[in-house]
């Protein structure tokens, strides 16, 4: 019974040991301070971004349901339910221009013409 206390206790000693491989280099006050702030402000701005780019979604790319012209529907990101799109528009993503006067449907994903590597291939016996 000793004896298994006794390792139990050398193995907790030993953990705190074997568990610091973790490499870290400590960073001055003032790179940290600024990291802190700079990181605080890009989480505010992409707050911001998100919140304009919902706004412009509504504003500009939004049918109603009856209107003639919608192809598809997205769920709101802010509970509103269903949101019908305008046709051309997918599933209401958008870039802008380069001189931010426009918004351009966002292209979907480009996929290998090769209907080859498309697949997944299988090895193995099968045994």
């Amino acid at each position: 019974m000793k004896l298994n206390l006794l390792v139990v206790v050398v193995l907790f000693a030993a953990l705190p040991v074997l568990g610091q491989t973790a490499k870290v280099i400590p960073l001055t006050q003032k790179d940290a301070t600024e990291a802190k702030e700079l990181y605080a402000q890009q989480k505010d701005i992409e707050g911001k971004i998100a919140d304009l780019r919902y706004r412009i979604t509504k504003d500009y790319l939004t049918a109603s349901k009856e209107e003639e012209g919608h192809t598809s529907t997205y769920s709101d990101p802010q509970g509103g339910g269903r949101v019908w799109v305008r046709n051309g528009w997918g599933d209401g993503h958008f870039d802008f221009s380069e001189d931010f006067k426009f918004i351009v449907p966002q292209e979907p994903p480009k996929y290998n013409s090769n209907p080859w590597n498309n697949c997944i291939t299988l090895t193995g016996s099968g045994r």
